[in-house]
């Protein structure tokens, strides 16, 4: 028998997504996801950085019948997101923290010459926005007697980042970027079974 790759994709997805529903118990998310822009100049005297993230809700599920009517859910899937600027050495100057971004729904983290620590030297600095995220998220989980496997979302929390430099006195865009690229150490996903 013969399987196609977006199956095993999905299979792939359930799997990895059974085991975060047992994962997420602290109140302090774990990122999976981090993605990164370019490095970009940025005048602190004159400009404003805003990083904005779009949660686009991309949502694919999978139920699973059981003989076993449901007693109970877990709670509705979340989108945490951790919006974040740092410096060309990776010090962060600026970061925000979402527990849960609604799909269809944007929030905007702005760095100015107030939010740095001390007044810089240089008329320009290099910056770049990072945004952590977590693309598979468990979702509602039947519980009944014996062994049922959850009704798992293939992906709760899609993000679409941007980030722009505008003029600080007159609002103006001077820059737009959309592009990221992944970053950071990728994080291993423990395996579970439900029962």
């Amino acid at each position: 028998m013969k399987y196609n790759s977006m199956g095993t994709s999905v299979l792939l997805a359930l799997l990895i997504s059974a085991g975060l529903a047992t994962a997420q118990t602290t109140t302090t998310p774990t990122y999976e996801s981090a993605v990164t822009t370019g490095i970009v100049g940025w005048a602190p005297a004159t400009q404003t950085a805003q990083l904005s993230v779009l949660n686009t809700g991309a949502v694919f599920a999978v139920a699973v019948i059981s003989a076993t009517p449901p007693t109970s859910t877990t709670p509705a899937a979340t989108c945490p997101v951790d919006l974040e600027f740092h410096d060309a050495q990776n010090n962060v100057l600026k970061t925000l923290q979402v527990s849960n971004l609604p799909a269809g729904t944007a929030v905007s983290l702005t760095l100015k010459l107030a939010d740095l620590a001390a007044a810089p030297t240089a008329l320009r600095l290099d910056i770049r926005a990072v945004v952590k995220s977590n693309p598979l998220v468990s979702g509602p989980t039947p519980a009944g007697s014996g062994t049922m496997i959850p009704f798992i979302p293939f992906s709760a929390c899609s993000v679409l980042p941007t980030l722009e430099l505008f003029d600080t006195s007159t609002g103006v865009t001077q820059t737009f970027i959309s592009d990221t690229r992944p970053f950071g150490t990728p994080v291993a996903v423990p395996l579970g079974i439900a029962n």
